[in-house]
């Protein structure tokens, strides 16, 4: 959200509680739209999209400018856009539905360490 957002003095609270009727941005990249759609679903709830993007940059933007609110990962946030304004944080009391994450690679190729390494982790930090 904006830094100026009514919310972003706001303790923890569920999204869909109380973000429902504000302008969502959403980003449409990967799963990011389904895993979004699952979420409010699960609510029996709809955002209220104001933006559809698949640029993260187009994103920040239009919430640095008071557009609207979005979720995002800690991975991909950032506290400013790209023009220098503040994008505020909050945590989010319910859990957000998962995105997964996959590997690929030519089958019979040898990877090579840092490759396997990662698949390595990914097998154990996900359980497959």
């Amino acid at each position: 959200m904006d830094i100026g957002h009514a919310s972003a003095a706001g303790h923890r609270a569920t999204f869909a509680t109380r973000y429902r009727g504000y302008p969502y941005i959403l980003i449409t990249v990967d799963e990011a739209e389904s895993s979004t759609m699952r979420y409010w679903r699960s609510r029996k709830q709809a955002p209220n999209v104001a933006f559809r993007t698949s640029s993260m940059e187009a994103l920040r933007g239009l919430v640095a400018h008071g557009f609207g609110v979005t979720v995002l990962s800690d991975m991909v946030y950032r506290p400013w856009s790209l023009e220098g304004k503040e994008i505020a944080a909050r945590p989010i009391a319910d859990a957000v539905p998962d995105m997964e994450v996959g590997m690929l690679w030519q089958p019979g190729r040898k990877l090579e360490k840092p490759a396997d390494a990662l698949r390595e982790f990914l097998i154990h930090a996900c359980g497959s």
